[in-house]
């Protein structure tokens, strides 16, 4: 026993710690995303009430069997009796139903949709945020590079004093930049943290390379149309359309009559008996439930056309906005970046001839790094509406398409 105790103590390395360091890509982030938040466990367990009711909508209603007290010690009388629907109502719910729960189902992948668009568009911004470290960092050597060589030229007699202050405040405000830049990261970091779930200190780092080709979208009406073929907003207000059209048959159903059969023994003779049940006076009920379904069937319609007005505008904005974001890019990738860099290399030979100063080469340097900034900057708007437009268009669930089929 003592041996035991000795060897628990000699392995023991402590209490369990939490991750606070991550590596992840933009897919790990999305599954690690969808994985953890609770709020889709509370989700299934809606759609699975929803296909139970489903299921029951749509069966006849069950036998029933009637026995006498008396019968346990007298003649047996008893009683088997099934309703049947003659007005449909079994029939209109059953659809009803069906059609809520197709709803339950695009209203589920919207909101995954959602979750998942969030934590890409948060996964690219933290990467990026990383990526603006590293050149403001550069930016930070070269004004510090510039600075120093302001002084040298002033100690010897040949520089500008205000020269050397503009360097200094170059420098103080690339340094301030460097701050900024850090406390950026951190703060994505929390963000992403949040939604996978995790410790909010736990530092999170961005490993995918950032995509420098951005698929052109399809033209506009051509967007549009497959958004409202697959985007489960879409989906799932169409549906609950469709079911508010068929609560209005369930309501118009009332005005019909029911037929129950029954077959029974009493006293020792069998007998067959039909009862006919239907609405002899109908007070307002029946009138104003059918009323009051079909003021919601026309709300129900007003909102697919409102939604569907959402979406077009949703996917052109986007789709707009990827066109100039990705223009902008290109424009820096093979123009003005380009150009710059041949000044850089320009301005180095000509200092390496000494007929340019170091501080115009560093000047030159200094404006490449900041087109490299911009150019991030219109990666990073790039990345943005294109993850906007993915989930303007969005897609189609299996489930929602099967339900869809069922009529």
């Amino acid at each position: 026993m003592c041996g035991v105790l000795a060897g628990l103590i000699l392995t023991w390395s402590g209490p369990v710690r939490a991750e606070t360091a991550l590596a992840l890509t933009a897919e790990e982030a999305v599954a690690r995303a969808l994985d953890a938040n609770a709020r889709l466990g509370v989700q299934a367990a809606e759609l699975a009430a929803a296909q139970a009711e489903a299921k029951a909508a749509g069966k006849p209603e069950p036998l029933r069997l009637a026995l006498s007290p008396a019968s346990i010690i007298q003649e047996l009388e008893a009683a088997v009796s099934a309703v049947l629907d003659l007005s449909g109502r079994r029939k209109w719910a059953s659809r009803a139903a069906r059609h809520e729960l197709a709803a339950a189902v695009a209203g589920n992948e919207e909101f995954r949709l959602e979750l998942a668009a969030g934590a890409r568009a948060t996964y690219w911004e933290l990467r990026l945020a990383q990526e603006r470290v590293g050149l403001v960092g550069e930016q930070a050597v070269l004004a510090q590079r510039t600075r120093d060589a302001a002084a040298r030229l002033v100690e010897a007699g040949v520089g500008r004093r205000i020269d050397l202050d503009r360097a200094g405040n170059d420098l103080g405000e690339a340094q301030l930049a460097q701050q900024v830049a850090a406390a950026e990261v951190r703060q994505v970091q929390s963000r992403l943290a949040l939604l996978l779930v995790l410790p909010p200190e736990t530092e999170l780092t961005a490993t995918d390379a950032i995509p420098t080709e951005a698929p052109r979208p399809a033209p506009g009406p051509e967007l549009q149309a497959q958004a409202l073929a697959s985007r489960p907003a879409m989906v799932r207000v169409d549906r609950l359309a469709r079911a508010a059209l068929a609560r209005i048959g369930i309501a118009g159903a009332e005005r019909k009559p029911d037929l129950e059969l029954s077959l029974a023994r009493e006293e020792g003779v069998n007998f067959g008996r039909a009862l006919l049940d239907l609405p002899l006076i109908d007070f307002g009920t029946i009138r104003h439930g059918r009323r009051a379904a079909r003021a919601r069937a026309d709300a129900a319609l007003a909102e697919v056309k409102v939604v569907e007005a959402d979406i077009r505008q949703e996917v052109q904005s986007a789709a707009d906005a990827l066109a100039a974001a990705s223009a902008q890019e290109a424009r820096l990738t093979a123009e003005l970046i380009p150009q710059q860099t041949d000044i850089v290399a320009r301005l180095q030979r000509g200092y390496e001839a000494r007929s340019v100063s170091l501080l115009d080469v560093l000047e030159g340097e200094a404006t490449l790094q900041e087109l490299r900034l911009k150019w991030l900057e219109a990666v990073g708007d790039r990345l943005e509406s294109q993850t906007r437009l993915e989930r303007a268009i969005g897609a189609a669930t299996e489930e929602t398409e099967d339900d869809g089929n069922r009529e």
